[in-house]
């Protein structure tokens, strides 16, 4: 036991030093390392009565402690072997012990082994129980490791270097060693980088995210993710409150100061699990309670005056206007630089089409073909011009923002061609070349067969850095610099910030760029100024943790950048000019387009626009086979009459298809009483009937008398095509029901020798079981959750909740003693499955499996308030007036809409309320056909 308490006290955490960039700043890391000392979750006083919490301590002072004069001199490391002692974290613990703590090293008992030294007691007054990390993260002593356990390295194995910030915590209990609430917390940006440092205005929000940081050596796991439902304090003096705020769920948390100053956050420590199976504090430290496991944080807020404050630009409104622009007029892009790349990289990156839509899919179905045909023709190992690697890099870029891995395109891979190349291929365009080499090889985290490439494009970059601070693509360095080539630069070079010349090259950079900025807010380009470069002084800015529209930087004469971008705006087209006053340009669209999705992204806390670590890559979307889709009721009461929705994911108005016919098998006590055909399905009429001795329903649908083409209606898939009506005569409580559709076909003549005659529809997936249950039961479905995009909030989703057993109308409560909810009845969705069915808007955190839970519902007290989909303005009619409605809350006119409202505009069930609401407002009254909401409500999933 002893030697394993040797392996768990002595935790010390190696990790690449993460760059510090705090909120609108840029800081170099100074000469010191970072100390924090705490005990059971706050910090101690050092011997002035002070907290120890990140106090900076030399490396000149560090270093001067000699091993030697404390009979260690066994623990001497050279690390790199270069015949010079590493300065390591043993010296700082006892420069710290005798020089903060203003302890005795005499009074500390150590066991110094190399690679297995073990404070039992004394250091900082604490016991044994000690455990630290290095810079927020756990490092694994690979001279130790294996499969079963990870092993930190210990002290006289860490070598210190300027910027190193370590964190050590002892706890009286051991169970933070295991407990997977224990380790550290620490406070980090946007882009995931710890921060101890942040800037903010007199009264504007300050976003701050809180992680944990642990690591389990028991079973080897360790990992950081974001601390939720924590609380964070905040004050002018630290320690002393003036107020709190709690994480969201994705460790989030906004915080105004009301003053300039300075200003400190922090968070405590916390309890261990409490499971109702914890007994590891029962037997370490006597209380059956569980005991303080975790560290705490801290950061320091430098809060400067803002006489004039601005508030973020909501730009959501433009942004999806001009993505929607560009949806409708590029329908098919190709490889190239306009109708391509750029409108399928704003696009994705917008999050205006899914990772598996068809706009994508037959984006990537064109660029197979051109890149087998190109590459094979330029004939350099996947480069696609022999001269131009910007071809690559730019599909590279696109391609990976959609999910596809740019190493199997067809049959060649796109990434080696860097590689196989060399650096002379990629700099054939100057600094075109490497930035944007360097950009397409971090958006996918792709590895390459030369492991020094990118490092040669980042050398060759600071190597042509001008002396005003900028670049260009003239390589004279007293030339001066570009903002457009300065803005990529930056970009590129942002994974590379922890390394020292790249941090001050950025630096001077975003001085020249800030400088540069005009007095309208916008940036020069030439003898004039150009919509593109305010996209990418923004661009860069947002890469960088700045924002464009606020950070004092970028504002002039009362003009931030975002500001003047708007000016280029031409609404009436929904596109953006490249000069003022020079007309719509399908380039300056684009790339005003992926600026606008840069700056939107950024205010809503999402990852940056080339960081696609939010990105799942897979193969691409193959164009779907006609497939059969079948949807019933979850559960139903025995004798209950209920309803099944046949439907079908794709149809060809101009194959010419003359009949339809299906199977379904009817399971014994199941009768059929009817079978209608959608609006949407015309030409021809149902015929139906059932066999008594098989049990199979027949189903055919064609015109007896004009042979009438089938045709579906416009609208989304899949498309309803029939409603079966059935009644649970003779089943019991507790059984199930198997449905499915046994067959379906669509014959286009009558030749049956003809291999084209007939298609047949997969009926693979139009399977269900339906349970049979006793009196009052409940299921639930999640038909949307906001995305922030336009007007749902991502904190909320909906959900259709459909009761067994329950009159039509009845009111209907939700409760789980957190959360209140009164469900809206739904007349459209119980129509369409036979059992009462609800829906409300609520909080995206609840679980589903509440809202099968009969535990936290109240029936009764009264009628449910109905909710009518599509009747937005709230007057009892679905008519135009409402889709006009829509219109309005898109356009932003007036508040932003309730709950009940969103559930009424909602029509298409997507996670965003805008125009595609609007039409399928107008094509249900007009066309008489259900709302897609409706139809995705009609099944509802079955109990967790």
């Amino acid at each position: 036991m002893r030697s394993m308490k040797k392996l768990l006290s002595m935790i010390l955490v190696l990790a690449v030093v993460l760059g510090m960039l705090p909120a609108n700043t840029i800081a170099a890391e100074g000469d010191c390392v970072y100390l924090s000392i705490s005990f059971d979750g706050k910090y101690i006083d050092d011997k002035n009565g002070n907290p120890v919490v990140y106090v900076p301590v030399s490396m000149e002072a560090i270093a001067s402690v000699d091993l030697k004069a404390y009979g260690l001199e066994n623990m001497l490391y050279d690390g790199d072997g270069d015949g010079e002692y590493d300065t390591t974290a043993l010296q700082m613990l006892i420069y710290a012990h005798e020089k903060i703590y203003g302890g005795k090293w005499s009074d500390v008992t150590f066991d110094a082994l190399p690679g297995s030294s073990y404070f039992r007691g004394g250091i900082f007054g604490f016991t044994e129980n000690l455990v630290y990390f290095l810079n927020g993260d756990f490092p694994v002593d690979e001279s130790q490791h294996s499969d079963s356990m990870t092993v930190g390295a210990t002290s006289d194995r860490i070598v210190l270097k300027a910027g190193d910030f370590i964190d050590v915590a002892s706890f009286s209990c051991y169970s933070f060693l295991w407990d997977e609430l224990g380790g550290f917390h620490l406070f980090a940006d946007q882009n995931g980088n710890y921060v101890h440092d942040y800037s903010a205005k007199q009264g504007r929000p300050l976003s701050v995210n809180l992680k944990h940081s642990f690591c389990d050596l028991m079973y080897g796991q360790s990992w950081v993710k974001n601390a939720t439902d924590y609380k964070v304090y905040y004050g002018k003096t630290f320690g002393n409150a003036e107020g709190s705020a709690v994480t969201d769920e994705n460790g989030n948390v906004s915080i105004s100061f009301p003053n300039a100053g300075t200003y400190y956050l922090w968070c405590d420590g916390d309890n261990g699990t409490d499971d109702g199976t914890h007994i590891a504090c029962e037997y370490y430290c006597q209380t059956q309670e569980p005991c303080i496991v975790s560290a705490p944080a801290y950061a320091k807020v430098t809060v400067s005056e803002e006489n004039n404050v601005r508030e973020y630009q909501d730009v959501s409104g433009i942004l999806n206007a001009t993505m929607a622009q560009l949806a409708a007029t590029v329908t098919e892009p190709v490889f190239g630089t306009t109708a391509g790349e750029w409108t399928v990289f704003s696009l994705a990156r917008g999050n205006y089409f899914a990772k598996n839509d068809p706009y994508f899919a037959s984006y990537y179905d064109r660029i197979v073909a051109t890149v087998n045909e190109t590459a094979s023709a330029v004939n350099l190992s996947g480069a696609l011009d022999k001269n131009k690697s910007t071809d690559n890099s730019r599909l590279i870029v696109a391609l990976s923002a959609i999910g596809i891995d740019a190493t199997s395109v067809g049959n060649w891979d796109l990434v080696e061609a860097y590689s196989a190349n060399g650096i002379n291929w990629i700099r054939k365009q100057g600094m075109n070349g490497t930035i944007w080499t360097l950009i397409a090889l971090d958006s996918g985290n792709y590895a390459t067969s030369d492991p020094e490439i990118r490092q040669k494009c980042v050398d060759s970059i600071l190597s042509l850095q001008h002396n005003d601070g900028g670049w260009s693509l003239v390589t004279a360095k007293a030339q001066p610099s570009n903002v457009d080539i300065t803005g990529m630069t930056l970009t590129a070079l942002y994974p590379y910030r922890d390394q020292p010349g790249v941090r001050e090259a950025c630096e001077k950079a975003f001085a020249w760029l800030s400088e540069s900025q005009l007095e309208n807010g916008g940036f020069p380009y030439g003898k004039g100024e150009t919509s593109e470069s305010c996209v990418w002084a923004i661009v860069a800015c947002t890469e960088w943790g700045i924002n464009p529209d606020t950070d004092p930087r970028f504002i002039k004469n009362g003009y931030s950048a975002i500001d003047n971008l708007l000016t280029y705006y031409v609404e009436a087209e929904a596109m953006f000019e490249h000069g003022r006053g020079a007309g719509s340009n399908a380039m300056a669209t684009d790339q005003a387009c992926y600026g606008l999705v840069a700056y939107d992204r950024f205010v809503k806390g999402k990852k940056a626009l080339f960081d696609y670590s939010d990105v799942s890559f897979g193969a691409p979307a193959e164009t779907e086979e006609m497939t059969a889709t079948l949807s019933l009721p979850a559960q139903i009461n025995p004798g209950d009459s209920f309803k099944g929705i046949i439907g079908i994911n794709r149809w060809d108005n101009e194959a010419g298809y003359k009949l339809l016919d299906f199977l379904m098998n009817i399971p014994k006590g199941i009768t059929v009483t009817d079978v209608k055909a959608s609006d949407r399905l015309s030409g021809g009429e149902v015929s139906w009937y059932v066999e008594a001795e098989t049990g199979k329903l027949r189903v055919v649908y064609f015109d007896v008398n004009e042979h009438s083409t089938l045709t579906v209606s416009e609208g989304e898939f899949p498309a309803e095509l029939f409603t079966v009506s059935f009644r649970g005569e003779k089943v019991t409580g507790g059984s199930k029901i198997q449905l499915g559709i046994a067959g379906m076909s669509l014959k286009l003549t009558s030749d049956s020798e003809d291999e084209k005659s007939m298609v047949v529809v997969n009926t693979d997936i139009a399977q269900t079981v339906v349970s049979v249950v006793e009196g009052i039961s409940y299921s639930a479905k999640c038909l949307y959750v906001g995305d922030d995009v336009d007007l749902i909030p991502s904190t909320k989703k909906a959900v259709a909740v459909a009761v067994t057993a329950l009159a039509k109308g009845t009111k209907l409560s939700y409760n789980d003693g957190e959360n209140a909810v009164e469900f809206r009845y739904s007349e459209a969705i119980t129509q369409k499955t036979g059992i009462s069915t609800y829906i409300a808007l609520v909080d995206e955190g609840i679980p589903m499996e509440n809202f099968v839970d009969e535990t936290y519902y109240a029936i009764g007290g009264g009628s449910a308030e109905t909710m009518t989909f599509g009747d937005s303005n709230g007057d009892g009619v679905v008519n135009a007036q409402d889709a006009l409605a829509v219109v309005d809350t898109w356009l932003r006119k007036g508040d932003a809409p309730t709950d009940d409202e969103i559930l009424t505009m909602n029509v298409n069930g997507d996670s965003r309320i805008n125009t595609y609401d609007a039409l399928g407002i107008v094509e249900a009254f007009v066309n008489n056909t259900d709302y897609i909401v409706v139809t995705k409500a009609a099944t509802v999933a079955p109990n967790p």
